[in-house]
């Protein structure tokens, strides 16, 4: 299962209904975790490199050679269900073994936190990432801090007014302009 949009605003919903039941302020930040080339951080068992043999021709050579993966080719179907119970296994010891409120969407997980607790769980993140040798953006556009903004999946998510138990999600401007053209 897949946590697209849908869930990461269930899940707030959810947290919202909480806070507001439990009489506490439900005010959010959030931002995402990307896993740097993912599928080339899972290496393929001896059984499977027999199978993960690709064809492309060498200009060089004038021919097609023949090339053997060591890691998760890109693409291929098994390669995609491996992947995505890798995620969800991260994404389940998160939840459970470090109660995080996050989302896994195959390399991108989106987390909520607290604003006071917000550099606690960017370091639960960051540790859980390091314990289980998966490497992830820690510098650059797919690296940014907690905040009320942020952007995932090619939406925009505003928790602004989180404090009131409400989230804005819109399209952002990239994909506004691919969907338009």
């Amino acid at each position: 299962v897949l946590h697209t949009i849908d869930v990461a605003c269930a899940l707030l919903a959810f947290w919202f209904g909480e806070c507001e039941e439990g009489g506490c302020d439900p005010t959010m930040v959030a931002r995402t975790f990307d896993l740097a080339s993912a599928y080339r951080q899972v290496a393929l068992s001896s059984e499977g490199k027999r199978f993960a043999c690709i064809r492309v021709f060498d200009p060089e050579a004038k021919c097609m050679k023949y090339f053997r993966s060591l890691v998760l080719p890109f693409g291929a179907v098994r390669s995609v269900h491996t992947f995505l119970r890798l995620a969800r296994a991260i994404w389940w010891i998160g939840v459970v073994g470090c109660k995080l409120l996050w989302t896994s969407f195959y390399d991108d997980f989106i987390s909520f936190s607290r604003p006071a607790l917000s550099k606690s769980t960017e370091a639960t993140i960051v540790s859980l990432f390091r314990l289980l040798g998966w490497v992830f953006a820690e510098e650059g556009e797919k690296c940014m801090p907690f905040d009320s903004l942020f952007d995932a999946l090619g939406v925009s998510f505003d928790l602004s007014a989180s404090h009131l138990g409400s989230v804005s999600v819109r399209n952002t401007e990239t994909r506004v302009v691919e969907l338009c053209n």
